[in-house]
């Protein structure tokens, strides 16, 4: 009995709920009576002569064959720590959106800003646990677009693709963007004016040295050791923010209580910032990649890394956004780094800024690497119909997928360098369909889906209204964000 309960742990670590989905085959249910696991050809598995007619069915064989297939692919060593996820979890809400939480402030003031904040913290962590829980119910992959082309077929798979392509794509730009800045600031410390390069010429060589190398790193589990470093240049960048706001505050003294804006002037100006705030806590493409790709993939600890990883970036925006705005009220600028002094002259201020500057270059860098790996994952997918999740692609298959999309992305930097309309045109259109509006629809489709996890709950069902408050919220803010989004283009 024991090789029993050793293939029963194994089980349990890789395929949590497969013994329902035992006793539903034992019971005739559809996913047995139907011949889903019936055709599947016979395997050796560990067992005990005591044991042998429970062990031989073609549904334990199957499960034994997916097992060894997932070993064959290196599934254990290449998947993540409860650590090394939220390293990645933290790197990739901390990259580009923390730059511009205090200009979102600064529209729609403090209080009001606090609260959007606080809203998006919760929305964007459920449904990314929800998109989560309905793979569970389907038993598909939860990385790329499985759970979408189950539900919906060919037009689910390709829409998922465009969405995140095209999420990623424009944070990568927006990235592109802010790097730039950086550099630009560091090489004015050594270079006359005269011989600094273009805004073009700087784009171009920072694009080339600092974000490209990284983005050929493969695996995940390779990543976190560089997300780490990435987390902790964020913690660096956030001291020194804090830093030079209590030297200006202890300069100036702390601003009239009315001089603080504490809700929005207008319709426009609350617009400009919701956008913003959403945008800022939306992970749902890289962290569902980052959550499949864990050892321990149970809902419970799923929450748990969520949670914790949530809540630090929730603290950290929090600070930097409503510190920054107060230091510098109608000053402050899309970029929080610009409103950082550089010498000349040295003084403990330019220090800051120095050391701010080169933290955020360092940031942005690994930031950008973690942010187009989902983009990777869902092109693979749709040109090559191979799961990167697992490394199905071939070398050559990777390496120019991943050279396109630089390129992609250094072309539109090029064209667009404003950091707050990329981040508007993120969160009012990519970001509510991506984290509001489809993961409840999804969800409840898989619901209505017969599972091995339980009886299926019909779409129209009072048990699914949470999920279409969700919905109906994430479609009326995707039709007025987006509204004033394309009326500020103009």
């Amino acid at each position: 009995m024991s090789d029993l309960r050793d293939f029963s742990s194994e089980l349990d670590n890789h395929m949590p709920g497969w013994c329902d989905q035992y006793q539903n085959w034992r019971r005739g249910g559809v996913r047995g009576a139907k011949g889903e696991h019936g055709a599947a050809p016979k395997v050796l598995v560990p067992r005990s002569s005591s044991t042998s007619q429970l062990m031989c069915d073609s549904f334990s064989n199957s499960l034994a064959k997916q097992i060894s297939f997932r070993r064959a692919k290196g599934d254990d060593d290449s998947r993540q720590t409860n650590w090394e996820a939220s390293v990645n979890l933290l790197n990739n809400c901390l990259g580009v959106g923390i730059l511009g939480m205090a200009y979102a402030v600064s529209q729609t003031g403090v209080l009001v800003g606090l609260g959007l904040m606080i809203v998006s913290v919760f929305g964007n962590g459920y449904t990314l646990l929800l998109h989560q829980k309905a793979c569970k119910i389907v038993g598909c992959s939860a990385g790329g677009t499985e759970l979408a082309e189950k539900m919906f077929g060919e037009l689910g798979r390709s829409t998922m693709v465009v969405l995140i392509v095209f999420f990623g794509f424009f944070c990568m730009v927006a990235m592109v963007v802010a790097l730039t800045n950086s550099a630009t600031g560091i090489l004015s410390l050594f270079l006359p004016a005269a011989a600094m390069p273009s805004s073009t010429g700087c784009m171009i060589l920072s694009w080339a040295v600092l974000l490209v190398p990284p983005t050929y790193v493969r695996s995940m589990k390779s990543v976190a050791p560089l997300s780490f470093v990435a987390f902790m240049s964020c913690l660096v960048l956030v001291a020194m923010i804090i830093a030079t706001c209590a030297t200006r505050l202890i300069d100036r003294g702390f601003p009239a209580l009315h001089e603080i804006k504490w809700s929005p002037d207008s319709y426009a100006h609350m617009m400009q910032g919701v956008p913003t705030f959403f945008f800022m806590f939306s992970i749902q493409s890289c962290g569902a990649v980052v959550l499949a790709t864990m050892k321990n993939t149970t809902m419970q600890n799923m929450t748990k890394v969520t949670v914790q990883s949530y809540s630090v970036v929730f603290s950290l925006d929090a600070v930097v956004g409503i510190l920054v705005y107060v230091s510098f009220l109608t000053e402050t600028q899309a970029d929080t780094t610009t409103n950082m002094v550089l010498p000349p002259p040295m003084t403990l201020s330019a220090v800051f800024g120095i050391v701010a500057v080169v933290a955020q270059l360092i940031l942005l860098a690994l930031s950008y690497m973690v942010m187009i790996i989902p983009c990777k994952i869902a092109l693979l997918e749709l040109v090559f119909k191979k799961n990167e999740e697992i490394q199905e692609s071939s070398w050559s298959e990777f390496y120019a997928t991943t050279t396109v999309l630089n390129c992609a992305c250094l072309a539109t930097a090029l064209a667009v360098s404003d950091l707050t309309t990329l981040f508007v045109i993120n969160g009012a259109i990519f970001t509510n369909l991506l984290a509001f509006v489809i993961p409840p629809i999804l969800y409840m489709k898989a619901r209505a889906c017969k599972d091995q996890l339980g009886r299926p709950v019909p779409v129209m069902s009072m048990q699914n209204l949470s999920s279409f408050l969700l919905m109906a919220s994430g479609l009326f803010l995707l039709f007025v964000c987006s509204k004033e989004a394309l009326a500020g283009l103009h």
